[in-house]
């Protein structure tokens, strides 16, 4: 039996398909070898739905065509549209043909090249190895499983059907996630709960649904699921959470207290403590949580507990007490040098509360960092400066907020503990606030050359260009930012049109709002964009037309 049709082929197909297949079979037989020849490409390029066509061949009265169709049918399972075979090069067309053979580590390594190759297209693929592959031992399934997860970060809705078809046809819980999961990213939650409902439940399907229900707002069903959780692993805080909240949403305020002071009860630690206190803050059990927090504060050396109550003495008006919290916290925070963690508004209360300036506090962290790099604890100097680059940005102080931040830079490989990936954009931010713009974006270049750049460096960086006037080199950035994740973020086409524009490229911007509206149709900000083009450029009809299709 053949598999089901592909939304790839099923999409804007001609008409008369049928009639074309049944032509083409008959073509196999033909007196010439060309034209045999190119009915049997066109049946591979056709793929999927000619498969029951083909197959049946092979029961046909005349023996050549029984022969060609008994090779196409060998080949047909592995054979991807023209386009794609292009992207891919001859070279891994030929070793996918031969995927049966390949080794388990060689065919891995054929599926990431493949995806990473087609991109947006690799649902064709993916959908033939979710279809065909065996795994050589029942364990092992990384090869499904790789395939499966290209669906849970690129597939579309128009996926769904087949996948859930797919992992029932096969009973394959990695590929019922993948389908369940992208069902939940494109909000169609109803359709995997109706496909997963009669499964045997698993850790993962569990949550899984439980999420589903909860997104469809069947909060009386996410509440069962999130217990059951709970009572199989006890330890995990987030199914506690998670079951209380439903229970708020159900409207049973009661149950939910009970169950998020049971939680603090059979799991007594320091964690634990704070996720509850906030969830009772969230919930409106604001007594409760301060209760919760001053009893947490006495047993555990936490920072973090006295700063709960600074917020809440803050609310309440209370700043005296609040400013007397915030000093336990920061004596408890130097402890582990974590001071940069303290919200600067509750800094700012405490220092205007005791009377204390900035320059003061300043002073007093240039003194106690120097000390520090005296005595070699270097976590100490990376955390002293982090607080201090931090202080001085809040107060407009350009040359110390870069100099704290340099030494930072310099020293932050012998912090144990401090992680790189995260330090340029603490820094940028701080940079940025008091407009170091070359400074910020020195920075960020460091976190982009070292191999640790994320997205959000990029977009950092060209901010800091275009805040310099450096027009070109933002443009530069921004379209390396729309290359690298053409698929994913509207806002970096966004980015990059806005910039085309201050370069007074308009043709340019243009282009790339329709590149943009392409892969994200319905993204506001580039129909707004691309709209407020046309009507610059005089496009009246053509700007209605297309707000009305948009």
């Amino acid at each position: 039996m053949s598999p089901s049709l592909s939304p790839a082929f099923a999409e804007g197909e001609p008409a008369g398909l049928d009639a074309e297949i049944a032509g083409l079979i008959e073509q196999l037989g033909h007196d010439e070898y060309g034209e045999r020849e190119a009915a049997q490409e066109r049946l591979l390029d056709i793929g999927a739905p000619a498969e029951d066509a083909v197959h049946k061949a092979l029961q046909h009265p005349d023996p050549e065509i029984r022969r060609r169709a008994g090779i196409i049918l060998k080949q047909i399972k592995w054979y991807l549209p023209p386009e794609q075979r292009a992207r891919l090069g001859d070279a891994r067309v030929e070793k996918l043909r031969k995927w049966e053979s390949l080794g388990e580590k060689e065919r891995m390594r054929l599926l990431v090249n493949c995806i990473w190759r087609l991109g947006d297209e690799a649902d064709v693929l993916c959908f033939k190895v979710l279809r065909y592959e065996v795994p050589r031992y029942k364990e092992f399934g990384q090869i499904l499983r790789r395939a499966a997860r290209w669906f849970i970060e690129n597939g579309r809705e128009e996926h769904l059907q087949e996948l859930f078809a797919i992992a029932q046809e096969k009973d394959n819980n990695d590929i019922r996630f993948a389908a369940g999961t992208l069902a939940m990213r494109v909000g169609r939650p109803k359709i995997a709960i109706d496909a997963l409902a009669h499964v045997q439940k698993e850790m993962n399907l569990g949550l899984l649904l439980a999420r589903l229900h909860e997104q469809a707002g069947n909060y009386r069903d996410a509440e069962r699921l999130y217990t059951a959780l709970h009572l199989f692993e006890k330890s995990n805080i987030h199914f506690a959470l998670k079951q209380a909240e439903m229970m708020i949403k159900n409207g049973k305020r009661d149950q939910a207290l009970k169950t998020l002071l049971k939680t603090c009860e059979r799991d007594e630690t320091a964690e634990t403590h704070l996720a509850v206190v906030e969830a009772l803050k969230e919930y409106g059990f604001d007594d409760e949580a301060e209760r919760l927090a001053a009893r947490a504060g006495k047993r555990f050396e936490d920072y973090r507990f006295p700063y709960a109550l600074a917020r809440f003495a803050e609310k309440a008006g209370d700043a005296s007490a609040a400013s007397r919290r915030c000093f336990d916290a920061l004596r408890l925070a130097s402890r582990g040098f974590e001071l940069f963690l303290i919200n600067e508004s509750l800094v700012k209360a405490l220092m205007a509360g005791e009377g204390i300036g900035p320059g003061r506090v300043l002073k007093d962290l240039r003194h106690k960092a120097s000390q520090a790099e005296k005595d070699a604890d270097f976590r100490a100097v990376a955390y002293l400066n982090l607080l201090l680059a931090q202080m001085a940005s809040i107060y407009g102080r350009a040359e110390e907020t870069k100099a704290a931040c340099e030494i930072i830079m310099r020293e932050h490989r012998k912090a144990a503990g401090l992680s790189f990936t995260d330090l340029p954009c603490a820094l940028g931010r701080m940079l940025e606030r008091v407009q170091a713009w070359e400074a910020a974006a020195a920075i960020y270049q460091k976190a982009v050359d070292s191999g640790e750049a994320r997205s959000r460096h990029i977009v950092a960086l060209g901010r800091c260009y275009f805040k310099m006037s450096d027009k070109s080199a933002a443009l530069e950035k921004w379209r390396l930012l729309v290359e690298g994740n053409r698929s994913k973020y509207p806002d970096n086409y966004a980015l990059l049109i806005d910039t085309l524009l201050a370069c007074k490229l308009s043709e340019a911007a243009g282009k790339a709002a329709e590149e943009g509206l392409q892969k994200h149709p319905k993204a506001l900000n580039l129909v707004g964009r691309r709209l407020g083009m046309l009507l610059d450029a005089g496009d009246v009809v053509i700007a209605i037309s297309g707000s009305g299709n948009s």
